[in-house]
């Protein structure tokens, strides 16, 4: 919470070392997998996340996650496929359609992009991100 990354993902690869409950475990390997993030290393927060999601195969959180840094890491097929994964799980994850819909945009599948920024608005109406890419795409690319 201090923005000192280094240090959480020290303290949180001690943690990894004692005996954890595999809900516990999980959600260790999921913060530092995001400390991970947050410091730009895209393909070790990957990893965290998948060693997460060993021990809580359910985490649509950790999924939306995995799925982000799959994005970031230009690993388009996979990133899909994790949102889509969340979105069974959790079909009011407006994140999970929003962050799918950021992805659908990067490979220029703009109507699907535009879709999903919609069914993220449905569930969080004042959700700025999706708003303004909502808007880009509709602008740049269904006026007439």
């Amino acid at each position: 919470s201090q923005n000192d990354l280094e240090t959480a993902i020290e303290l949180y690869g001690q943690l990894l070392k004692m005996k954890l409950e595999k809900p516990i475990r999980a959600m260790v390997y999921n913060h530092r997998g995001m400390a991970h993030f947050s410091s730009g290393d895209f393909r070790q927060a990957s990893r965290d996340f998948s060693e997460s999601l060993l021990y809580d195969t359910e985490s649509f959180r950790c999924l939306t996650n995995r799925a982000l840094a799959y994005r970031m890491l230009k690993k388009f097929d996979s990133s899909i496929e994790d949102y889509n994964r969340a979105l069974s799980i959790d079909p009011s994850n407006f994140e999970g359609y929003f962050g799918r819909a950021q992805t659908y945009y990067e490979i220029q599948l703009f109507s699907k992009a535009l879709s999903d920024c919609e069914k993220a608005l449905a569930i969080e109406p004042v959700f700025t991100p999706a708003q303004q890419l909502s808007q880009l795409i509709s602008r740049a690319f269904f006026s007439i």
